[in-house]
């Protein structure tokens, strides 16, 4: 019996499995609508994959979602339940009638700066209810932000850091250890800069090169790639991506107080997505306080840290995908 046939006849009564939304690559993953048969209502349940299963003890992983599943927010998918059959964890969510804003830019585009804001408030809502609960997310990006034609929601809180797994590169944060509640902040930017110009600040890179230019390369400023933005959501989505977390925006609540500021006008609102205009990268900006070389020792060495941690990374992938020779 293969993993995902164990877990539905492990769990066949508690939940009824109604359909697959995504197949995992290896190991068995996949996410399922199914019934919650003690209430009768739909749930989604995600089975790990059996790295990620292996990469942390069945009890630290169910221990380490308590404070996820005391979470309740209107714009926060809640995590209802969890637990291992077998090698495979897995756990279960509310479930909602949404679409992954990675979905809606692969249709659109880009997006109204109105719902940029809306995006920006209702994450940060989210964000500030977690964070002030000691819980970070460690994986805001298109796929785990959700429209449902009213609001964003938010998925998977905690999930990755509990894996101890890191953000896609296209949207992490160039912070040092430890990573903190700003390194949400900082993603949270890039994915409203690529809403806004739709791309996000660093495309088309290995991840190396992708960590690097986090690091080191200013992005262009959304009003050179968007004209029409509001200066006011223009400024607030800058310094969402300030490197030095010091600099950033520095918590949910002051994005939430920042954003209240932005002024959308009728024709904006009206006007929708505008076309972006290309341009070429800034000269990167010294850091207030100290001499271009001290700035450029800083970063250099962030960027060398960064790299060896991905060296580590993809070496380990290697030796868990390479059959060995002689087997």
């Amino acid at each position: 019996m293969g993993p995902r046939a164990a877990l539905q006849s492990a769990l066949g009564g508690a939940y009824r499995f109604d359909r697959e939304l995504s197949v995992g690559a290896i190991g068995g993953a996949g996410t399922w609508v199914a019934t919650d048969l003690a209430i009768g209502r739909p749930v989604v349940l995600k089975i790990l994959s059996r790295d990620d299963s292996a990469a942390v003890s069945p009890d630290r992983f169910l221990t380490s979602l308590d404070p996820i599943r005391n979470l309740q927010h209107p714009n926060l998918v809640a995590l209802l339940a969890a637990g291992r059959v077998e090698t495979q964890l897995y756990y279960v969510t509310t479930y909602v009638h949404a679409e992954p804003l990675r979905e809606v830019l692969a249709r659109s585009g880009k997006l109204p700066t109105s719902d940029v804001v809306s995006m920006l408030r209702d994450v940060g809502r989210a964000l500030a209810h977690m964070h002030s609960r000691g819980v970070c997310h460690g994986d805001i990006t298109p796929g785990t932000l959700f429209q449902n034609g009213v609001s964003t929601l938010v998925a998977d809180a905690g999930i990755f850091r509990v894996l101890g797994k890191s953000t896609s590169p296209v949207y992490a944060a160039p912070d040092d250890e430890p990573i903190d509640h700003r390194a949400d902040l900082y993603s949270l930017g890039v994915v409203a800069y690529e809403l806004l110009t739709g791309t996000p600040p660093f495309v088309g890179r290995s991840p190396v090169q992708l960590a690097s230019s986090h690091a080191l390369e200013p992005p262009a400023p959304v009003t050179a790639r968007r004209p029409a933005t509001p200066p006011a959501l223009a400024a607030v989505v800058m310094r969402l991506l300030e490197k030095r977390r010091e600099d950033r925006v520095q918590s949910a609540e002051e994005l939430l107080a920042a954003i209240n500021e932005v002024r959308i006008t009728p024709a904006e609102r009206a006007s929708g997505p505008q076309t972006i205009t290309p341009v070429q990268p800034r000269l990167p900006a010294r850091w207030s306080g100290e001499t271009p070389a001290e700035a450029d020792r800083k970063i250099r060495r962030r960027v060398m840290v960064i790299s060896a941690i991905l060296a580590v990374l993809i070496a380990g992938a290697l030796l868990v995908t390479c059959p060995r020779l002689g087997n």
